[in-house]
């Protein structure tokens, strides 16, 4: 075995040497500088390892370092893992998934219950608007951009920040724990008749409309002025188009004015919510009516909604 060398350092073999697919290998330094290294530490793999996204690791703790995180306890998501989408995809182990969401993102994320018995996360909690004169004064600002969009609400509208009992008291037997806000209009018909002895003389017939509009407090800013959007966005199509049966409809000409008031206000982000939303009414609403727009324009838009309201 004369003038072996070593296909690593080159120095000629003497005694016993290991063969790696088909090199020489004159001490255990230079076989290891033949195998494969960790992607994270370097280290050579000289026995089982793992392989994430075509990378190989020496050990669970090495490949943890190029896993997506839970985006609540923060532990490396190995296994089976749950997607939310909000402003962004946010990733959570299944424990922390079934946790109780914030009431205004709906991500499961700690934070502080209010009086209500609401969750409010930590993140949302920051910008929470619970003011209501400030509230007051998002609503006009939120009214005067749709107003520059094409979408001007009708005259006079009551606006009321409230809390959960308010809101029940609002929404009567149509409240749902999940709508942010909610939209109310009444109209009353009253009609006079004037007679002389038996003979009618006049009948004069009026009509008087109140328009309401409830958004929850505790919503994080912009939260809050999208779902005011939202509910300005059924006032709107309430006074150009008058009702549509179509919930599906309704509620899609909604999401619709809210993101095309978050795209004005460079909060486009917002609108993966919407986007991405399995709800047959909202999310299939909203991408239905989106795509009109989109295909036939505003004024097609409108065409489809003047025949919807027939």
């Amino acid at each position: 075995m004369a003038n072996l060398p070593c296909d690593v350092c080159g120095k000629n073999i003497s005694g016993n040497y290991s063969v790696l697919n088909g090199k020489n290998c004159c001490s255990q330094k230079c076989l290891e500088a033949l195998l494969d290294k960790c992607h994270h530490c370097q280290k050579p793999l000289t026995g089982p390892h793992m392989v994430v996204d075509g990378k190989k690791f020496c050990s669970r703790e090495c490949a943890a370092t190029v896993l997506p995180k839970c985006h609540r306890c923060g532990i490396a998501l190995f296994g089976e893992s749950i997607n939310f989408i909000s402003d962004q995809e946010y990733k959570y182990c299944t424990a922390c998934a079934q946790m109780e969401p914030c009431f205004a993102c709906q991500l499961p994320e700690p934070g502080t219950r209010l009086r209500d018995e609401r969750l409010v996360c930590h993140r949302c909690q920051k910008t929470a608007v619970t003011n209501k004169a400030e509230a007051l004064r998002m609503f006009r600002e939120v009214r005067a951009v749709l107003k520059t969009l094409g979408y001007a609400a009708c005259g006079e509208i009551q606006f009321d920040l409230v809390d959960r009992p308010a809101m029940k008291r609002a929404a009567g037997k149509l409240y749902n724990e999940r709508e942010l806000g909610i939209y109310r209009h009444e109209s009353q018909t009253t009609t006079t008749t004037t007679t002389q002895g038996k003979v009618v003389t006049d009948v004069v017939t009026t009509t008087a409309q109140s328009c309401s509009i409830f958004v929850y407090d505790h919503l994080p800013t912009e939260r809050f002025m999208e779902t005011v959007a939202h509910e300005l966005g059924h006032d709107w199509c309430l006074h150009q188009f008058g009702r549509i049966a179509s919930n599906q409809i309704s509620e899609g000409v909604a999401e619709y004015v809210a993101s095309r008031f978050n795209e004005a206000m460079g909060w486009a982000r917002n609108n993966r919510r919407m986007e991405s939303n399995t709800d047959p009414v909202y999310g299939a609403g909203y991408r239905l009516i989106r795509d009109i727009a989109q295909r036939s324009g505003e004024a097609g838009l409108v065409a489809y909604l003047k025949k919807m309201s027939q």
